[in-house]
């Protein structure tokens, strides 16, 4: 995506966080700074940011874009892509940035098998979602 693509996009998160509405971005967000841009959005709008990390092999993701309808990515731009986020989840640091849950599918049957179910969120959901994505990211899924 080019640089006018995402300030589309950021005004556009914008101004559906403002009217308090659900909004997902899809996109790579690989970098700590691309992620930052969003989470301030979320804050700036009180409203919880989750993550949800497709962490799949390398060799899983260039198969996959390999099959891809439409436009296929160059192998050395997902690998790169695949690297840098490799690098933030061995770091530890998507956990810490401030989202207030990280949900991991590290493969192509969790992913299939993913479901996300709307609810309505309590005043206090930011601290419930954030003790349950404590206890998720945990190894062996204790509470903190």
């Amino acid at each position: 995506m080019s640089r006018a693509a995402f300030a589309v996009l950021h005004r556009i998160v914008e101004r559906r966080l403002a009217a308090g509405r659900l909004t997902v971005v899809d996109a790579t967000n690989v970098t700590r700074a691309a992620r930052r841009a969003l989470l301030r959005r979320a804050a700036a709008a009180r409203i919880p940011a989750v993550a949800i990390v497709f962490d799949l092999p390398l060799d899983v993701v260039l198969a996959q874009n390999a099959r891809r309808p439409g436009r296929v990515v160059e192998p050395r731009v997902v690998e790169r892509q695949w690297r840098t986020l490799a690098a933030a989840l061995g770091r530890g640091s998507l956990a810490n940035e401030g989202f207030a849950a990280v949900f991991y599918l590290r493969s192509p049957s969790e992913i299939a098998a993913a479901r996300i179910v709307r609810r309505p969120a309590p005043r206090s959901a930011p601290d419930q979602v954030r003790l349950a994505a404590a206890r998720r990211d945990r190894p062996d899924g204790a509470p903190p």
